[in-house]
C-alpha cells in the first residue's frame, strides 16, 4: 500500500511540473515581442483634395479660347456669307443698264446728244431764273427750248432710244417722249400731227421722227417752232449744258 502511495505522489508531481512547464510556456509567449509591422500598420499617406478652384483658370481660359474660336468661325461664315449677297443685290441694277443700253443699240461710252433740228432758240431754258414769255404776256420758268423752224421742218432723235410715248394734249400739241439708257429721256413737242414713229420703236441718232406742226395757243406767240427737252429720271437739264 504504501508502494501505490508512493506512485501516486510521483503521478501528482508530474502532472505538476506539466502545469508548470505549461504556463511557463504561455508567459514565454506573452513577453514574446510581436513584430512592429504586424503591430502598427504603416500610416497611409493622405492624398490632398484637389482644389477645384485652382483648375478653373485653365478651364475659363480653354472655354474662351473655344469661344473666341466659335465667334471667328461664326463671323467668317458671315463674312462669306455676305459676299454673294452684296454681288447678287447689285447684279440687277448692272443687268437692268446693259439690257436697257442692248435695247437702245447704244452703250454708256456712245451715250451723246445732237439738236435735234437747226434753228434759233426763241424760248430759253430757265430752271431758277425766269424767261418772259410772249404768249402769256408774263416772266416764268421753263424745263424745255422753243427753237424756232417753219412748219414741215423734220424732227429728228436727239440719241439712239426707244420710243416711249406718243401722245397729243391741249398746251404741247403732238408730241413724241424717246427713252435713253441710264435714265435719260428726251421730248419733242408741238410736232405735226403725222408722226413717223409709234411707241416701242427703236430709233438710232439722227432718225427723223416727225415734223414741226402749227403751235397751240399756249405758244402761238412765239410761231412754229420744236418744244425740246432732256431729262435724266425726273429732273429736266439745259440742253445746251448736255448737248454743248
Amino acid at each position: 500500500m504504501s508502494q501505490f502511495k508512493g506512485s501516486q505522489w510521483a503521478a501528482i508531481g508530474i502532472s505538476f511540473a506539466l502545469v508548470a512547464a505549461v504556463g511557463a510556456g504561455v508567459a514565454s509567449l506573452g513577453e514574446r515581442e510581436i513584430p512592429e509591422t504586424a503591430q502598427t500598420p504603416e500610416p497611409v499617406e493622405e492624398v490632398s483634395p484637389v482644389d477645384v478652384n485652382q483648375n478653373a483658370p485653365a478651364k475659363q481660359e480653354e472655354e474662351s479660347d473655344l469661344d473666341h474660336q466659335d465667334q471667328t468661325t461664326a463671323s467668317s461664315a458671315e463674312e462669306t456669307a455676305q459676299v454673294p449677297a452684296e454681288e447678287t443685290a447689285q447684279a440687277p441694277a448692272e443687268t437692268s443698264q446693259t439690257a436697257q443700253a442692248e435695247t437702245s443699240g447704244m452703250t454708256e461710252e456712245a451715250l451723246t446728244f445732237i439738236w435735234p433740228m437747226e434753228g434759233e432758240i426763241g424760248l430759253d431754258y430757265a430752271e431758277t431764273a425766269t424767261v418772259y414769255d410772249p404768249t402769256l404776256e408774263q416772266y416764268r420758268t421753263n424745263d424745255t427750248v422753243a427753237i424756232l423752224a417753219q412748219e414741215g421742218t423734220p424732227v429728228t432723235a436727239a440719241a439712239d432710244g426707244v420710243v416711249q410715248s406718243v401722245t397729243t394734249d391741249e398746251e404741247k400739241g403732238k408730241t413724241v417722249v424717246i427713252a435713253h439708257p441710264e435714265g435719260w429721256v428726251t421730248t419733242y413737242s408741238q410736232l405735226a400731227e403725222a408722226v413717223a414713229v409709234s411707241e416701242g420703236d427703236h430709233v438710232v441718232q439722227g432718225q427723223e421722227i416727225g415734223q414741226v406742226g402749227a403751235p397751240t395757243k399756249y405758244g402761238v406767240a412765239l410761231g412754229s417752232h420744236l418744244d425740246f427737252q432732256i431729262a435724266q429720271g425726273d429732273r429736266a437739264m439745259d440742253p445746251k449744258r448736255v448737248i454743248g
